[in-house]
């Protein structure tokens, strides 16, 4: 049926509309096309496949370079403002200032050298293992399927994969394995562990950041607070006393948190109470905060106020709700401004306020040295080549991954307000498919792969934010343990958003892992090693996708007949992908499918990942898009197989091969070929032994 003018000029306007929300994410992309037979009628399916490489792949790392340089410089002044220590505290803290600066230098060399290629957005296989790029993902591409069936032209089904290379420290290397097995295995005779400290370390920043807002949100009320007296607002006045009650109080508690009560005693035998007589220190952080004496001569530190009581705090809050009261009654007169009346109390509370935080600040900082000479008593670096060097290397890899996923998936479905609801309740589901094995080196690529997956699920939130720049970039911004990626939209399009999402409301994560390893190590490590870390990554995994499953399920109104069937589709596949998992199968490459297509079902994101996300990642992504002709567009049985050989034969992965090796085969050799599960290998003629 031919389509009027208006018809098919409202389909151009949707696909530019549809462009610039998608200029500035892909870019340097190669497409090929297909049409094949359906089952069961004359019409055919349209096929294109889009492989493009991903706008952030340089953006974020250089973004995180910043964060990064930003959070060791402000440890070292943190550091540097520790006062009256005694001397081995004094000793053990100048050695960590200069590992700190190292890594400042460090970075600010790789920012330097990272910018020769600023215009790039594509890094090859064979610099996995370069330093000066190690914090850049590998061979990161979006691989987008696009679907029209001949029966149905107005509708095109798109399904993205993000290709790439697993998140690992490869400049590192794997001596001693990846970071799941450093952090775990590192115990000494105190049963003192880095997993243990790390997450001890996380709670101590932590801690100092939550101590901080409060000190700030304290202040912003305390003066509305003033405001509120100077209009004569009783009502108002009201509502600050009550968030300001409400803030001392969450004040209150992280002061009589363990963690700071055990800091307080921590920090007595640290301190040197005898005092100095060393010049006052030129730090604008935590030295502004030490008291001076005179003494007739000259003037020397006074031992450390760290008295973390509140009980003055409670005096001046009880002063100030006295006066409200007083002022708040009908028959108040106006004889002293209310403004003066609560100006000078409200100002005491504050410099209270920050009396506590700022020893918080130092206990947690004194607590957080511990730590740290802990970590070098153990053997490990708190600079360059330790563990939380490994860990921004893998975790800056892992951000580019999901940063490019997110924001494709999302800028596709701004029109579904299921899905937005969706985000809003339980947040982001992404499948990450890791075909790395569990022998040799890859074993280690495996546990920094699993550590980076981990990290994006707690320390990685997204939010949106208006911009009329259609190729603005997310914005990154937080700290190592608490990123915050702002997702910049178009303002007809911001305009779409649920009301919390354009006031700030926070996406969470929830990236669930699947392992599987497929080649020949795979099979040297089934026979003689161990797989146990498979087997672990999706048990756990699982149980993750099943709570996830659970949270969906009741996000849908099982009433209509469609989505109950949806609902059980999604519950019988789960429950077949958890008798897959436990056959414990050799090579079981149904785990991966079934994992994948559950997420699929529940408006998943998807990653796929092998060493460089180049041959095995090439095999699983063409086998899923031929399942996906198959399960979801009716392809015919009949040409499966030659559909899926035409993809990996024709198709851009071919090309993805030829951008990194520089020849259009997949680099495989005849035995590792037969090593690969029956759906994985190339036909023939397509590969040769290459060096990757």
């Amino acid at each position: 049926m031919k389509r009027s003018k208006t018809e098919r000029t409202r389909t151009v306007e949707k696909r530019e509309s549809k462009s610039r929300l998608f200029r500035g994410v892909l870019c340097n992309a190669i497409t090929q096309h297909y049409h094949f037979q359906t089952k069961g009628g004359p019409s055919q399916l349209r096929v294109c496949e889009v492989m493009a490489e991903s706008a952030f792949n340089w953006i974020v790392p250089n973004q995180l370079i910043n964060l990064f340089v930003r959070e060791e410089q402000e440890h070292i002044e943190d550091l540097n403002g520790l006062s009256n220590l005694n001397s081995e505290w004094t000793r053990i803290r100048e050695q960590l200032v200069q590992e700190h600066a190292d890594v400042v230098t460090y970075y600010k060399d790789i920012a330097v050298d990272m910018d020769q290629y600023k215009n790039l957005s594509f890094k090859q296989s064979k610099a996995k293992g370069v330093a000066t790029l190690e914090l850049v993902a590998t061979n990161l591409h979006v691989q987008r399927l696009q679907v029209v069936d001949d029966s149905d032209r107005e509708k095109t089904y798109v399904y993205d994969i993000m290709t790439i290379g697993a998140p690992a420290a490869h400049s590192l290397k794997f001596k001693h394995g990846g970071l799941r097995r450093i952090s775990n295995l590192s115990k000494d005779a105190r049963g003192w562990s880095l997993a243990a400290s790390d997450g001890k370390s996380r709670q101590l920043k932590n801690l100092n950041e939550s101590s901080a807002v409060l000190r700030n949100r304290i202040d912003e009320v305390g003066d509305s607070l003033v405001f509120a007296a100077r209009d004569y607002s009783v009502a108002e006045m009201k509502d600050a006393m009550r968030v300001l009650h409400e803030k001392i109080d969450e004040l209150k508690t992280l002061c009589e948190h363990p963690i700071v009560m055990s800091a307080t005693e921590a920090a007595k035998s640290m301190i040197d109470t005898a005092g100095d007589t060393c010049k006052r220190p030129r730090s604008h952080s935590l030295s502004d905060d030490v008291e001076w004496m005179w003494d007739g001569k000259e003037f020397t530190r006074a031992p450390p106020d760290n008295n973390l009581s509140c009980q003055q705090l409670d005096q001046f809050f009880t002063s100030i709700e006295s006066k409200v009261t007083s002022l708040s009654q009908p028959h108040s007169k106006h004889t002293v401004s209310w403004n003066e009346c609560l100006s000078l109390p409200v100002q005491k509370l504050v410099a209270e306020v920050n009396r506590i935080v700022r020893r918080v600040k130092v206990v947690l900082q004194l607590l957080l040295l511990q730590e740290e000479r802990a970590w070098m008593q153990a053997g490990y670096s708190c600079g360059l080549l330790g563990p939380t060097h490994r860990r921004d290397i893998v975790l800056s890899q892992a951000v580019a991954g999901i940063v490019t996923c997110f924001v494709l998936h999302v800028r596709g479905r701004l029109l579904d307000a299921h899905f937005l609801r969706q985000l809003s309740q339980i947040g982001f589901l992404a499948h990450w498919e890791s075909l790395l094995s569990t022998h040799g080196d890859e074993m280690g690529m495996l546990e920094d792969f699993y550590v980076a997956v981990e990290e994006l699920n707690k320390t990685v939130t997204f939010t949106f934010a208006q911009c009329d720049d259609p190729e603005a970039m997310p914005d990154i911004t937080g700290s190592r343990t608490s990123l915050q990626v702002a997702v910049p939209l178009p303002p007809d399009r911001f305009r779409l958003l649920p009301e919390d999402f354009r006031k700030g409301r926070l996406v969470c994560l929830c990236v669930v892992p699947f392992s599987q390893g497929v080649n020949e190590n795979q099979s040297l490590s089934d026979t003689f090693g161990d797989n146990s870390l498979h087997d672990s990554i999706n048990l756990e995994s699982c149980r993750r996708l099943t709570t996830y499953f659970e949270k969906y399920r009741d996000l849908l109104s099982l009433r209509s007949p469609r989505i109950s069937r949806e609902v059980q589709e999604i519950d019988r596949i789960l429950n077949q992908l958890k008798r897959s998992i436990d056959s414990r199968k050799s090579k079981n490459v149904e785990i991966l499918s079934l994992s994948a297509e559950v997420c699929r079902k529940m408006n998943g994101g998807r990653l796929t990942s092998c060493k460089s996300a180049k041959d095995r990642t090439s095999m699983s992504v063409t086998l899923s898009q031929a399942q996906i002709l198959l399960k979801d567009h009716n392809l015919h049985p009949d040409i499966f197989e030659s559909a899926l050989e035409k993809m990996r034969c024709e198709g851009t992965r071919l090309l993805n091969a030829e951008k990194n090796v520089g020849e259009r085969r997949y680099a495989f050799n005849g035995l590792q070929v037969l090593s690969l599960p029956k759906s994985f290998r190339p036909p023939e003629g397509t590969y040769r032994a290459l060096q990757t």
